[in-house]
């Protein structure tokens, strides 16, 4: 053991979050501005894997009212980042269409 929890570590983890820092964009996400995803984005960044690969930035929608994270496309592949600033629509166990009837089996 070396005493430092990074070199330790198997997998290491980061979280960004670019609204704090009132960038207007991060990584072709628009963060502010009335077309941007505001305060939901955040960076996940896996900045060493012994299992795979490291240095890889995933960009993600979270809802901190339910705890979730959600995958988002490439920046340059959302035509509207404002669809995700809310819960509606991108938690699966809130969405106000499901039919009562109908059986949803979720596997997390």
């Amino acid at each position: 053991m070396s005493g430092a929890p990074s070199q330790d570590s198997d997998i290491v983890i980061q979280l960004f979050w670019p609204f704090r820092e009132k960038l207007s964009s991060y990584r072709d996400y628009r963060i502010l501005g009335d077309n941007g995803i505001g305060s939901a984005f955040r960076s996940l960044i896996i900045s060493k894997n012994r299992y795979g690969i490291a240095n890889q930035v995933i960009g993600t929608a979270f809802y901190g009212s339910v705890g979730w994270f959600k995958e988002l496309d490439p920046g340059k592949d959302i035509p509207d980042f404002t669809i995700y600033r809310s819960e509606q629509n991108n938690i699966p166990c809130k969405h106000t269409n499901i039919n009562e009837n109908k059986q949803i089996n979720y596997s997390f």
